[in-house]
């Protein structure tokens, strides 16, 4: 459900730019939202990169200018309203300008959790102008569901004016003397469900010839994430002196879904230090590692991850390492309904090397407080000893077995597991060792946040790879 995390006040200017920082952190996945009113030179008119970083420490992803209306009755003011998702967290003062000198015009920056952040997220839109009486009007804009309103106007006038709000809209600011150019405001309301409505004032004596724009901001996806597909292979062969230096999927049954996230795991044994890996294929997404789990069995756990691949027609995944290795091996699953920015939320693994059979006690650790939920604990643990096939923990809904080293009961084999959580508490991804296993095992798990999670951010679906090696 859209949420203003935070709306900071009115910035009043008559200079080509002015900055604005937000009070606290911006969160990723978060949505912010610029909304402007102005005095200004048709000539100048509006555009995305209007609106620029200044400061700060959280990163922001591509601006959309989303609305504008220039008067016909008043060429000299105009209204403007922009968006941009928050990539990563961290302190942020934006830059609005490039304008000519000599103007009057103002603005206010808005941080939304819980709305969608996709290049689609305002899905209405509508402006107004006019000069018969002191009634100023948008036009209506509409929800189908739950969103965001917001809108802004500007008046030529040359004097004080009165601005009042109408409807259920919040007052965001208001400038209210127009001894230099003009007069305007910013007004904003959240709905819940589907909506129609326009952002309006009604002025006082003395107005003049106004504009006004508003958008409607749709809310991030209420879908819950969901597994989607998987595939795997090993190299049973590539050992005792028959060490490769890659390995190859197969290709997925149905295309890549653009917008998907994905994971890989990378396992390798008998080597005292892990070789590079590096990974390729599935449209060409951009891999972030994570930290290796290396304790016990010289053995090596690497993780990746990728948000938000492109789509397209399915290829292979190749991985290919620095050195040779023994029996490497590939697994790759889809999931549906996270993020497309800001989805990791956390992850941790470790080695084990006798846990015992006991439900649950073969585990990843815990993961710490997930800051958005709902989410999905996506795990994945290997037995290095051909004793016995792990199974998924409490709660967990455990993927087929990959890889089947020895076949049957007493293989070498890895589970891959999921379970979806509504709240912050920490938790870990557990699995049992089968009556009679003795490990070690390898196991490690991410936290991901769905699209609707608490911090907003647009739908994606997920791609989980392991590949492995012994």
């Amino acid at each position: 459900m859209a949420t203003v995390v935070q709306a900071e006040a009115l910035v009043k200017s008559t200079a080509t730019s002015a900055t604005k920082a937000f009070t606290a952190n911006v969160t990723a996945g978060n949505l912010v939202v610029i909304a402007c009113y102005a005095f200004k030179s048709t000539t100048d008119a509006f555009v995305a990169g209007d609106i620029t970083k200044s400061a700060g420490t959280a990163t922001i992803g591509t601006v959309q200018l989303d609305k504008t209306q220039v008067g016909v009755a008043a060429t000299v003011i105009s209204a403007a309203i922009w968006s941009v998702p928050v990539t990563a967290s961290g302190s942020l003062t934006l830059q609005v300008g490039g304008f000519p000198g000599t103007q009057d015009w103002g603005f206010v920056i808005f941080e939304l959790s819980g709305v969608d952040t996709s290049s689609g997220r305002a899905v209405s839109t509508n402006g107004g102008d006019g000069n018969s009486n002191g009634n100023v009007t948008s036009g209506n804009v509409t929800t189908t569901g739950g969103g965001f309103l917001v809108g802004a106007m500007a008046d030529d006038s040359g004097g004080a004016v009165t601005i009042t709000e109408d409807g259920a809209w919040t007052n965001r600011g208001e400038e209210e003397n127009g001894a230099l150019f003009c007069i305007g405001a910013v007004a904003s309301r959240t709905v819940t469900t589907g909506t129609t409505d326009d952002a309006s004032w009604t002025l006082g004596a003395g107005w003049g010839p106004w504009v006004a724009a508003a958008v409607a901001y749709k809310d991030a996806s209420t879908t819950p994430y969901a597994f989607v597909q998987q595939v795997e292979a090993d190299n049973a062969a590539a050992s005792g002196g028959n060490e490769v230096t890659s390995i190859v999927s197969p290709v997925f049954g149905s295309n890549r879904t653009a917008g998907n996230l994905l994971v890989c795991h990378v396992w390798i044994t008998g080597q005292g230090s892990p070789p590079s890996c590096t990974l390729s294929g599935g449209g060409s997404p951009t891999w972030v590692q994570e930290a290796v789990v290396s304790a016990g069995n010289n053995a090596h756990l690497y993780s990746f991850y990728a948000m938000n691949i492109p789509g397209g027609v399915n290829t292979a995944f190749t991985a290919t390492f620095g050195a040779g290795v023994n029996f490497p091996s590939i697994y790759v699953a889809e999931y549906s309904g996270f993020k497309t920015t800001g989805a990791r939320l956390a992850f941790t693994g470790q080695g084990q090397a006798m846990p015992g059979t006991t439900a649950d006690l073969v585990t990843s650790g815990l993961l710490g407080t997930l800051a958005q939920q709902p989410a999905g604990i996506i795990g994945f643990t290997l037995n290095e000893n051909s004793d016995g096939n792990p199974a998924a923990g409490t709660g967990f809904t455990g993927q087929a077995l990959v890889w089947d080293y020895g076949g049957g009961a007493g293989s070498m084999s890895g589970r891959p597991e999921h379970k979806r959580v509504t709240a912050t508490t920490s938790v870990a991804a557990t699995f049992t060792a089968a009556s009679g296993s003795t490990g070690p095992f390898k196991t490690a798990a991410w936290a991901f946040a769905e699209a609707a999670a608490a911090g907003g951010g647009g739908g994606s679906n997920l791609l989980l790879k392991l590949m492995t090696m012994n």
